[in-house]
């Protein structure tokens, strides 16, 4: 039974049970008084015990329903139910154990007496217990029952009728007390119905009260007069009314029509503001229009007032590096008068490097100026900014207290509003972007800092939040001169990495999804250094990316690869070996010239040979991608589209560039096919890949549950856990060997 309704039953139980006790307590004391005259003095003495049973477990339950009353928290609603159950059955155990006086008694007087007296009792419990179905049974028909077979056992005149008439009695009452029984449980029901709805429109009432009242900008709503129906304290603090008015002012009446959408800014009371205004129609009628305003003060005059220097940079007209430093050397005089501190925050756009390379530098540029049009409009007046270069920002704030430990609340309330400020979509090129920014702080409150030792702390500490995972602010200590040391001695290990053959490739097994068997390979690079250990690959192909040393590892893992491939497919019947192409490889001009001399030198047919690119090698330069990649599909090679959707899709790409396969990444398949929005999406990657007539091959497949929809859905292959892990080479033998 549901627990609202299981309170309702015990409430109305309980609560009713006072006065049903008062009444038994009164019959019991009728009873007694007519069996006292009847009985043989012998057996008075067990009268008295009945009498005073009963009275005492009547004591009881008059009892148990006060501690419910007063006490409800001590037990469980299912312990009060149980108390509840066996008390009731004891008193009507004893109640009906009345009758068997009636076994001493010839006198029929006395047996009439308390059938009537019985079958009172028997009929109120109707009312009063109709909420426990089963309970109510039992307290009308066991003391009837037992009247009834007394009657039939002492054979007295007239006992067969009266057997009968209880019989009816016992049958009406039952039907009766069914039906009482269904009406309290429909109240019931009717009641936590009730109940649960005001609960949960209060709670949405109040959540929407507090949005509104709480919002920062005005919102309003007004009808065909221009009457205020309501607003938010903000309307009339922006808009400068008085609270409460109940009308719009004049100069937002000349730009609003409520039965139209209105966008304009304009100046109200010596304030910027923008307007923003809709009707509001429910069911084709006309009902008013909502209007918000935003105070734009503080950006207008931001923009006016911001002051530029005699150096700045080119692109985003904001102070460079020389700028830059000769603030800095200004700060550093300023502190020694002022006995104050300021903080120096170099600002990185994190992984901007692939975004202008994939995207090409027209598109970084316009990125770069609206970052830097953001830091500008974030920043406290008294502060100043500069970009050091490519796609790094300065940030100084003067006049802090020399204590850091004082001021580290007013820098870090900056760097907050920084890293929101840059994470904001950024629409280009028809291309929704969205950033995130590592952040360096160093506190400056010696005079004497070298200003370009002070730049390099701040760098070092940048470097320590892109270490720590990108989007963080990390103010710098000392400890952390050691990160650089470390990124030094990696990209050495990396170089001696090559030389002494500690990188190695495994393998993960693509499998079909209608025969479920393996058909190709996944190559994925792996590095166990003896000092690094087993470093993340990720930051190992960063690394080497940025350093150039991708096109050396690159060439080493196709040469590998491809010798591995060549010796499985002598015992394994295998299709394909997938290998990952990175941005530097693809646009490298000998590139094609590689990795063809080294598929002839191991005698694999190029359709085998699949070279997964991701949507970035194709954006910055198409026309030189779609060049590539039909110079390579004229070789033979089969190109595959890898983590389709992750980066900056676009559908002109399939149609226009000639890809084999689209493989979907694992973001979408990890929550197929409980998230509807990525069962969605997965739907319509595969409906895509089959009108462009692609292959299709699904990442991150670990649940029987995910292969199964995929499988109903079209895709033709698989990759993941559920199948199997990336094998070495000697266990990826043992693997095709037990499948085969």
């Amino acid at each position: 039974m549901d627990l609202r309704y299981l309170k309702e039953i015990l409430d109305f139980s309980f609560n009713s049970l006072r006065f049903s006790l008062l009444g038994l307590v009164f019959n019991a004391l009728l009873v007694f008084w007519i069996l006292f005259s009847y009985l043989p003095h012998e057996l008075r003495p067990y009268l008295y015990l009945w009498l005073a049973s009963l009275l005492a477990i009547t004591g009881v339950r008059y009892y148990l329903a006060h501690l419910y009353t007063h006490s409800i928290n001590r037990y469980t609603l299912v312990e009060w139910r149980r108390f509840f159950l066996i008390l009731f059955v004891l008193s009507t155990l004893i109640w009906a154990s009345g009758l068997l006086f009636l076994l001493y008694i010839d006198d029929p007087i006395p047996t009439m007496m308390l059938g009537l007296v019985y079958v009172a009792v028997a009929a109120g419990g109707i009312l009063g217990l109709s909420s426990f179905y089963t309970a109510t049974l039992f307290f009308i028909g066991f003391p009837l029952i037992l009247f009834a077979l007394i009657l039939l056992y002492k054979g007295q005149e007239l006992a067969e009728e009266m057997t009968v008439l209880l019989m009816m009695m016992l049958l009406f009452a039952t039907m009766l007390a069914k039906r009482m029984h269904q009406k309290i449980l429909d109240v019931f029901v009717a009641n936590v119905r009730f109940s649960v709805e005001h609960r949960i429109a209060e709670q949405a009432k109040n959540r929407l009260s507090a949005v509104f009242e709480s919002s920062p900008v005005g919102i309003f709503f007004f009808d065909n007069h221009y009457n205020i129906i309501d607003a938010n304290s903000a309307f009339y603090e922006i808009v400068g009314l008085k609270h409460g008015s109940k009308k719009l002012p004049k100069e937002l009446i000349e730009h609003l029509d409520p039965h139209e959408n209105t966008e304009k800014f304009l100046d109200i009371n010596q304030r910027h503001l923008k307007l923003l205004a809709s009707p509001i129609v429910t069911r084709h009628d006309f009902s008013g229009a909502v209007g918000i305003v935003t105070d734009m003060t503080k950006e207008k005059e931001l923009l006016h007032k911001t002051q530029y220097q005699a150096k700045y940079d080119h692109l985003t007209d904001i102070p460079n590096r020389s700028a830059l430093f000769e603030h800095i050397q200004e700060r550093l005089e300023e502190i020694e008068k002022e006995k104050s501190a300021f903080a120096v925050l170099f600002v990185d756009l994190d992984n901007f490097k692939t975004i202008n390379d994939s995207l090409g530098h027209h598109v970084g540029d316009s990125i770069l100026i609206e970052i830097s049009n953001r830091l500008k409009n974030t920043i406290r007046k008294s502060d100043f900014i500069a970009r050091l270069g490519g796609d790094e920002f300065v940030i100084i704030m003067p006049h802090l207290k020399p204590d850091l430990e004082e001021s580290r609340r007013t820098i870090e309330r900056i760097t907050q509003k920084v890293h929101k400020e840059i994470s904001r979509p950024i629409v280009t090129e028809n291309l929704n972007l969205t950033l995130t920014s590592s952040i360096g702080v160093v506190f400056v409150n010696d005079p004497h800092t070298n200003p370009y030792e002070i730049i390099k702390r701040a760098d070092i500490a940048m470097y320590q939040a892109k270490k720590e995972g990108k989007n963080k602010t990390k103010f710098y200590r000392k400890e952390m001169d050691t990160w650089v040391k470390w990124r030094l001695e990696l990209e050495n290990a990396i170089k001696n990495g090559l030389k002494n053959k500690e990188f190695y490739l495994v393998y993960q097994p693509i499998v079909s999804t209608a025969t479920n068997k393996t058909i190709g390979l996944e190559t994925l690079l792996r590095w166990n250094n003896p000092k690094h250990g087993k470093t993340p690959i990720d930051k190992v192909v960063q690394i080497a990316e940025e350093s150039g040393m991708i096109l050396e590892l690159g060439e080493w893992i196709f040469k590998k690869a491809l010798s591995d491939f060549a010796k499985l497919k002598r015992s394994f019947d295998l299709h394909k070996i997938a290998i990952n192409v990175s941005i530097k490889q693809f646009n490298e001009p000998a590139f094609l010239d590689k990795i063809t001399s080294i598929a002839q030198r191991t005698m694999l047919d190029f359709s085998q040979i699949e070279l997964e690119i991701t949507e970035s090698i194709f954006i910055h330069d198409k026309e030189h991608a779609k060049e590539t990649l039909e110079r390579l599909k004229e070789h033979g090679f089969s190109v595959s589209i890898d983590d389709f959707g992750t980066g900056y899709s676009s559908l002109s790409y399939l149609k226009h560039l000639p890809f084999d396969t689209l493989k979907i990444d694992r973001s979408f398949i990890k929550d197929i096919p409980h998230d509807p929005d990525d069962t969605a999406l997965v739907e319509t990657i595969l409906s895509i890949a089959r009108n462009f007539k692609l292959r299709t091959v699904a990442e991150g497949v670990e649940t029987q549950e995910q292969l199964d929809f995929i499988r109903n859905t079209g895709c033709e292959y698989y990759q993941g856990y559920l199948k199997s892990k990336p094998l070495q080479y000697r266990e990826l033998e043992q693997f095709l060997a037990q499948e085969q």
